[in-house]
Order: C-alpha cells, then structure tokens, then sequence
C-alpha cells in the first residue's frame, strides 16, 4: 500500500520545545476509491518510547479532527492572531496521540464519490488498515499499549474497530498484532433510540420545557422507540428526529451542546465558534508546514461524510462493548454534566444494560467523588474491574473545551 510518512511538522520554535515531536502524513485505505486517511502524530512528551498510543476520532460524522486537536486535547491552541500557544494539558504530555480525519472524505482525507463508508464496519475495516501502515512506518511503538478514543458519534466507532483488533490479533503473526489495550467513549452517542428517550427528561429538569411539553416530547419519544422496533426507517427518522425539534421550538436558541449556553443563530447548528481554528487550517503556511499543497481540499465539516451513514445513524454499536470487557481490555465512558445530546443520563442508562459477565457487580458500585488538589469536586466516577465512567462537572458535549481530563487519563491509562 502506499503512503507518505514522517513529515516531520515544525509548527513553532516554542511548541516544538514544549510539546514534541510530531508527523503528518496519508495513508492508502481504499485504493479502488483513491481512499487516504491524514494523520497528525504527537510523539509524546514525556517517555515516548514506553508511553501508549492513542487514536482519537472526532465526532460528525465527518468532522475534522482540527476541532479535537486545536480545541480539546491537543498540544496547542490558535491565538486570534494565528500564532499557537501550548496547551499544559495536552493529552500528549502522558501519551504518543494520533489525530486522524475519518471517516474518508473527513477534513483532509480523501476518496472519491463512491468511497464513502456506509458503516461503522467499512470505517473500522479503513482505520485497521491505517493502523497496521501506521506501526509498519512508525515500528517502534507497535509494541506500546494502544487506547482507541471516540467522540461523539465516533463513540459507535471505537469499541467496533477494538473488537476488529481483537478477532484479527486472534489469527495474525506476532509481527503485525497490534497492543490494543482498552478504548475510551466520550461524549457518547452510541445507541441513539436511547439515548435520545432521555432528551425530555433532562430539559424538563434543565428547566428548558414545561411540563405539558415535557409530556407531549415523551410521547414523540415512545413513537421513535416503536417505530425503531418496528424496522420502520422513515418513522424512525421522523419521530426520533423530532424530539431535539420539538423541544427546539419550546426552548428558544437552545444548546445541544451545553444546557448552560444558548445558541447563537448565527452559529447554530453547532453553536461554538470554532472560525480560529477553521481558518488556521486553511492557511498555506500550516498546509506547508504539513506537507501538503497549498490548494489541498479540506472541510471542518463534510455533510456528504453524514449523509452517507445516514442509513445507519440510530442502529446502536455497544455490542462490543462487553465483548471486550469479558476479554481484559479496559473501557472508559467519560461524558460532561451539561451535555444534552450526549447527557450522562442517557449514558449510565446504556452502561447500565450491558450485557457483559460482571454488569451486576459493576451497577451495584456507588459514584465517588474525584477531588482536584485543591478539595474541590470536579466530576464523579463508578468503576469495577475494567469498566469506568466519568462524569465532568461543569462540562458540556466538547468536554476538554470545558475542564481539563488529562488527570482522568492518566488514571485511565495506568489502571
């Protein structure tokens, strides 16, 4: 397969000092669709060569990873006048991170009209090829421990490319297994016929929606369940599409993304300006500090990615899940306190029904409290033997945008 490796990327003096190495490249994953896969390495900054690795997968579908590098969790962030500042709690400071953009047609990869994925399956087929290139290029840490992370609608992606590890590693040489050691879900929306009964629930308690409106959303939200039980794709869509709707209409510029903040028109639907880090991707200096032309197509946000996994958008992806608990990896659930597309209730409702071998032990476990240095309570977490879930105060859907979760991996990755 072809690929093009170890543009080693100079971004400034001052964060290459601070935040490491790193390396952009493409990889081929679909040569019949002309399908490459752009990555941007962080080496990390502290012990790379024993340190895991981590794939992060931003959400969308079909969003950049710019967003979770520049805003999140990555080695920088993009000043006003385009020059970067390092971020202290880069997730690259415990671990070597790879930001990739996927699905194909995702920021700066590409394919061509027919090659867009139609499922996670054909995603997860896409990213195992990337990363066996990626460890064949970058050989030294194919031994390291691997976590695999997504976000958002990537949550769906993460446990179904884990267990592909896991069932290729079974019949692989030594030579190309690969260290998958556990899989982090943040800001969930894996089993959205679910996840989307708990939307009237949490804004009426938000106290976005009386409660006359709170009833009349509960029962669009039982007509989306029925109709997904029923096989019925276009009521499906239609009912489960109208509980974010109707509530919209009932609680003006609402934030699906924070149930603290409104929505600014002018932003909706994602309602953040993200136009720093937008444009510094468009810039040719940064194109040419990552080795590609300057006329190189990107989007911070590809509809065509969307539209086409549209056919799958509310099949739920937690099958895997116990399948990998019962196997010994490791399985991080984290999720802020005022996200409403990815609400915590929501997500202890999904854990909660997974049908591994320990589910009982793990649902009989209280929260505890997590305490920064100074006392204070900054989020809660339930965990037993593998499986942990973490809820962040004071955050919304872009957790990291919010309050910082590096203490939360690393306690993740040394468990």
């Amino acid at each position: 397969m072809l690929y093009n490796i170890k543009n080693l990327v100079f971004i400034s003096l001052l964060i290459s000092l601070v935040s490491g190495n790193s390396y952009s490249g493409f990889f081929t994953v679909d040569p019949v669709n002309e399908g490459k896969t752009f990555y941007w390495f962080w080496e990390s900054q502290t012990n790379a060569s024993t340190a895991p690795v981590i794939l992060y997968l931003t959400g969308g579908p079909g969003a950049s990873m710019a967003l979770s590098m520049v805003y999140e969790n990555g080695p920088f962030k993009v000043n006003p006048d385009f020059t970067t500042t390092p971020n202290p709690n880069s997730w690259n400071t415990v671990a070597n991170v790879i930001y990739v953009d996927s699905p194909l047609g995702t920021g700066f990869s590409t394919v061509n009209e027919n090659g867009y994925s139609q499922s996670e399956s054909e995603t997860s087929q896409h990213l195992y090829s990337f990363l066996q290139q990626f460890f064949n290029a970058y050989p030294q840490y194919r031994l390291n421990s691997l976590y695999i992370f997504g976000e958002s609608v990537s949550s769906k992606t993460a446990p179904n490319l884990g267990y592909l590890i896991h069932q290729k590693n079974k019949v692989s040489p030594a030579s190309s297994k690969i260290s998958l050691r556990g899989i982090g879900i943040v800001s969930a929306f894996i089993d959205p016929v679910l996840q989307l009964s708990t939307f009237p629930e949490k804004a009426f308690y938000s106290g976005f929606i009386s409660k006359s409106t709170y009833k009349q959303v509960e029962d669009i939200a039982e007509q989306c369940r029925d109709a997904f039980e029923c096989g019925n794709a276009n009521d499906t869509a239609n009912y489960c599409n109208g509980i974010i709707g109707a509530i919209g209409q009932a609680a003006a510029n609402f934030n699906i993304y924070d149930v603290t903040k409104t929505c600014p028109p002018a932003l909706a639907p994602i309602c953040y300006d993200f136009s720093l880090g937008a444009i510094y991707f468009s810039l040719p200096s940064t194109r040419a500090q990552l080795g590609l032309p300057a006329n190189a197509t990107w989007n911070f946000i590809n509809p065509l990615v969307r539209e086409n996994l549209l056919p799958q958008w509310f099949v739920p992806h937690t099958e895997y899940i116990p399948k990998l608990l019962d196997n010994n990896y490791k399985v991080l659930v984290m999720s802020g306190n005022n996200d409403y597309i990815g609400n915590s209730i929501g997500n202890d409702l999904w854990v909660a029904k997974l049908r591994w071998s320990k589910r009982t032990s793990f649902n009989d476990q209280p929260k505890v409290a997590i305490y920064n240095e100074v006392g204070t309570i900054t989020a809660y977490k339930q965990s037993f033997s593998g499986l942990t879930t973490i809820t962040v105060k004071n955050a919304g859907h872009f957790i990291d945008n919010d309050q910082p979760t590096i203490e939360y991996l690393k306690s993740f990755i040394s468990q």
